[in-house]
């Protein structure tokens, strides 16, 4: 096992993983805040981080090694610095959701998609009787995703989606921008999400799958997400495969990805890739209380799970997050929610948030035998906490 030299973790404020900060600590790796704020926050909370300077972090950057990010807000460092040519082209392929499904292209020929502009709507022209999604071709989380069916809604959706992106004025327009949507064809079936990384021989590394379940079709809301050892059984050969075929047409090593993408008819569909991180907002805490690895330490030392030894075992409970959903216009609002956290039978972690800094109010982390039960979350009224 060869541990890269060049190391180095990026923070922002919006989510502090504590999976993520016990390994920092432990191993004594470079880790640089973005603001000031937090890195005297950080040197309190967890004594012993290796804390860096900005100077240091951009020394660090400009050379190969390994990253890691805990939201996209970090990047630009990274773009900024980095004289690795195929990081920084992997890094903006990942964000672009344009250049991504141009690269995807060989994989599937037949799958429609092109660039709207909100100034030149009406020259765009849907195929009757088709379902589309509409959403910015820079994006975060699942803000600004529409399904659109006509001209009309079409227009509607575009008008929307300015209004809500300008509300994001914390985000970054290179993380978050309304310049550009992506029209793409709808892929129907089950979304899922997958936490992974091309490790330094650029072989894909598999940490976690997770089903991600709306409460409808019209439901694009980060909400639930689960995972268990029937949901790795079933589709580990399949996402395996699918990042293999990727390593065939781009050349990408110590990469970490949060991928999301569809099964429509036992054939899997990427919806996007997100560069350099895991999933957001502590899903990717979710293999620690499932599988008991500690994904942020595998990728950084270049080790894998080993699956065939944890799917032997008998535990065939389901590991979910729920994200309080902020209604609309209530994001200063106060906040009561000792109700929600009471709700959990086997509650595993749960922190409330600033819901200004970090777009939803709370995590809670949890698991269950009662897969009913679990999804009965994505029919929770949020507003009822706020007075």
């Amino acid at each position: 096992m060869m541990i890269c030299d060049n190391r180095l973790i990026l923070l922002s404020d919006r989510y502090i993983s504590p999976v993520l900060m016990d390994y920092a600590v432990r191993s004594r790796i470079a880790v640089f805040p973005l603001k000031a704020r937090l890195k005297a926050e950080l040197a309190e909370r967890f004594p012993g981080l290796h804390l860096i300077s900005d100077d240091q972090a951009a020394l660090t950057a400009q050379q190969p090694g390994k990253f890691y990010t805990n939201t996209e807000d970090c990047l630009s460092l990274l773009v900024d610095n980095s004289q690795d040519r195929n990081l920084v082209s992997n890094i903006e392929m990942c964000k672009n959701k344009l250049q991504f499904r141009e690269m995807l292209r060989p994989l599937f020929p037949d799958y429609s998609f092109q660039v709207v502009r909100p100034g030149a709507v009406s020259q765009i022209r849907l195929d009757k009787g088709k379902n589309y999604i509409l959403k910015p071709v820079r994006g975060l989380f699942s803000i600004g995703i529409r399904r659109v069916r006509n001209q009309d809604e079409l227009n509607a959706s575009i008008s929307e989606l300015e209004s809500e992106i300008c509300r994001y004025q914390d985000i970054s327009p290179s993380v978050l921008d309304s310049s550009a949507f992506l029209l793409e064809e709808c892929i129907d079936g089950e979304e899922y999400a997958c936490d992974a990384a091309f490790d330094s021989s650029g072989r894909p590394v598999i940490y976690s799958i997770m089903h991600h379940p709306f409460s409808g079709p019209a439901d694009f809301r980060d909400v639930v997400y689960y995972t268990s050892r029937s949901v790795m059984r079933e589709h580990l050969p399949a996402v395996t495969d699918f990042l293999e075929r990727i390593t065939r047409l781009i050349s990408i090593r110590n990469f970490p990805v949060h991928l999301e993408f569809r099964l429509c008819k036992g054939k899997l569909f990427p919806i996007e890739f997100n560069p350099l991180r895991f999933a957001a907002i502590g899903l990717s805490d979710l293999p620690f209380h499932a599988f008991g690895f500690n994904s942020f330490e595998l990728y950084m030392e270049n080790r894998i799970p080993d699956w065939d030894e944890i799917l032997a075992s008998k535990d065939n409970r389901f590991y979910f997050t729920v994200l309080g959903i902020i209604p609309p216009g209530r994001d200063r609002d106060r906040q009561e929610l000792s109700g929600f956290r009471k709700s959990f039978d086997d509650l595993l972690y749960y922190e409330e948030f600033d819901p200004v800094k970090a777009h939803f109010s709370c995590l809670a982390m949890a698991r269950t035998a009662d897969r009913e039960k679990m999804l009965q979350y994505l029919n929770t009224d949020f507003s009822e906490f706020y007075t």
